[in-house]
């Protein structure tokens, strides 16, 4: 299980995220952290895949008058997917993931309960719940406070960015935090 773990991660840092992304779906969830762990790996392969595809500019036709057996007049998404290994589907999914906010993706991934690939392909679909981003922007700012313990000033920095991103208004909160102004 282990091993498996590790050649996701592997995979991961190496840049081949579809492969990434399916070593993690042979893990099975046999220990929960471990899991929790490769469900992080997995978003992260999944949405850099989503980047990755939205990099290449959508199709709409270009390839359509060829005739015969002959080459396509510009790679499309759709080819890219295919030639990487994902279904039409993983490909839509992924792009989903990729659209997620940073700071919403970065709450989500993190949390103790790290979501489905489906589930954060959603996160857009609930982006103007109230409720959704005031805890995701609590999680971001409990992160904060955290890393503020340790010390470390960057990773403070990221997950305020990070709160603020999910919801403007924890300023407020940030500010009155001690901890978090005594770094600054």
């Amino acid at each position: 299980m282990t091993d498996l773990l590790a050649n996701a991660e592997s995979l991961w840092k190496s840049g081949d995220y579809v492969g990434a992304w399916a070593a993690t779906e042979e893990l099975e969830p046999i220990d929960k952290e471990m899991e929790k762990t490769a469900q992080r790996i997995r978003a992260r392969a999944v949405r850099r895949c989503g980047i990755l595809l939205q990099e290449i500019e959508k199709g709409h036709g270009k390839n359509k008058g060829n005739r015969g057996d002959a080459s396509p007049i510009s790679i499309t998404r759709k080819d890219a997917a295919a030639e990487a290994g994902l279904s039409p589907d993983q490909a839509k999914q992924s792009i989903r993931v990729a659209n997620v906010p940073e700071g919403d993706f970065d709450c989500q991934t993190e949390s103790e309960n790290p979501p489905t690939i489906t589930n954060l392909a959603e996160v857009l679909k609930c982006a103007d719940d109230k409720h959704h981003r005031i805890s995701c922007a609590e999680y971001c700012h409990a992160r904060a406070r955290h890393h503020a313990s340790e010390e470390n000033l960057d990773e403070v920095k990221r997950w305020i960015a990070a709160a603020i991103d999910c919801w403007p208004d924890v300023r407020l909160q940030l500010v009155d935090d001690d901890l978090l102004m005594g770094m600054f």
